[in-house]
């Protein structure tokens, strides 16, 4: 059962995003983090672009609404996107040192203000404005 919120979040996304993107939407590594921030470099996309602004780097589930924060490992805030404070559910290849760690295909890498979540682009445009 979600609440309204999460309710509210999902309903937001599924009309910015069609099931055709995430269906293709390929899984996230760390090279897929540097791609990302090279490609946004510059911009609101990144969290060195807009965390003067009080976005702060966080993570969506497509699936269930459920956004966490880029954390370390102890639980602090972390300024820039890590894998290591993610839900173990969210890691493919949990515990497995020879590869590089990937997240399953329904996370989304973006940010957070004000409850809100932003994907890469939504942040690089609303730092635009």
């Amino acid at each position: 059962m979600t609440d309204e919120k999460t309710e509210s979040r999902l309903a937001l996304f599924a009309q910015t995003y069609s099931a055709d993107l995430l269906v293709s939407q390929p899984t996230v590594g760390l090279d897929d983090l540097a791609h990302q921030n090279q490609a946004y470099a510059g911009t609101g996309g990144t969290s060195q672009g807009n965390h003067g602004r009080g976005y702060s780097p966080a993570y969506m589930d497509a699936e269930t609404g459920k956004i966490v924060a880029s954390s370390f490992t102890d639980g602090r805030p972390a300024p820039i996107h890590l894998l290591c404070g993610l839900p173990d559910e969210w890691i493919l290849n949990q515990g497995y040192s020879s590869e590089e760690p990937k997240l399953k295909e329904s996370i989304i890498v973006g940010f957070v203000k004000n409850d809100i979540f932003y994907t890469r682009a939504e942040a690089a445009k609303a730092c635009a404005h």
